[in-house]
């Protein structure tokens, strides 16, 4: 017996990847809030739109919020007490 390794695909797991990439679109095409209903309903598409806003910005807030704290921390005196 070889052990050699063979690159050759399965035809069955070609033929499921070939259905499941035509499926897909479809599928994420239902989606509620990404669809058509986000656009016609104000409430829905505004409040979609605030959060993915919030989610894109929360991570570039926290980082700037930690450099300053950082920066403002160095810059403070130390006091006597603190070095022995």
């Amino acid at each position: 017996m070889s052990s050699e390794i063979t690159t050759q695909a399965h035809p069955f797991r070609v033929a499921a990847l070939i259905a499941f990439l035509c499926w897909a679109p479809g599928e994420a095409g239902a989606c509620p809030v990404c669809g058509a209903d986000a656009v016609s309903n104000s409430n829905v598409g505004t409040a979609y739109f605030v959060t993915v806003l919030l989610f894109s910005l929360l991570p570039i807030l926290m980082t700037g919020l930690f450099v300053f704290w950082y920066r403002r921390r160095i810059r403070m005196p130390q006091s006597p007490l603190e070095n022995p």
